[in-house]
Formats: C-alpha cells, structure tokens, sequence
C-alpha cells in the first residue's frame, strides 16, 4: 500500500498518511475546513490532517465547537 506522508496542520509533526481512497490514519484525523461568507476562502474546500496529540490538546482547552 501506498504511503505518504502529511503534516499535522498544528504542530507540524509529519504523520503517516496511508490509502487515500480510504482515508485510514495512524494516530492521526482527517479533517475538512469549509470556509463561509463572509470569509475571504468563501466557497473553497480545504482538507487537513491533525496528529492525535493536538486534537486531544485542542479538545482539552475546549478550543473546539462541538456539536454545531
């Protein structure tokens, strides 16, 4: 299979980015940012990987919206 790597969109740590086709991570997520109006990316779609450590360290300091 296939390897590539990635960097995590925060810290920057390369992560293993295995099958694209499947999107399977090691210790890592896929994230997808779409930008709305009025932001100047309105109507682009950006895709992203962050590594299990930052997730958990933005979690942690309720730096996310969940459940919006």
């Amino acid at each position: 299979m296939l390897q590539e790597l990635v960097p995590c969109i925060v810290c920057e740590k390369a992560v293993v980015y295995y099958a694209k086709t499947t999107g399977t991570l090691a210790a890592a997520t896929y994230i997808a940012i779409h930008p709305t109006y009025p932001s100047n990316f309105d109507g682009n779609l950006y895709n992203a990987i962050i590594c299990d450590q930052c997730l958990d360290n933005a979690i942690q300091s309720k730096r996310l919206l969940a459940n919006i």
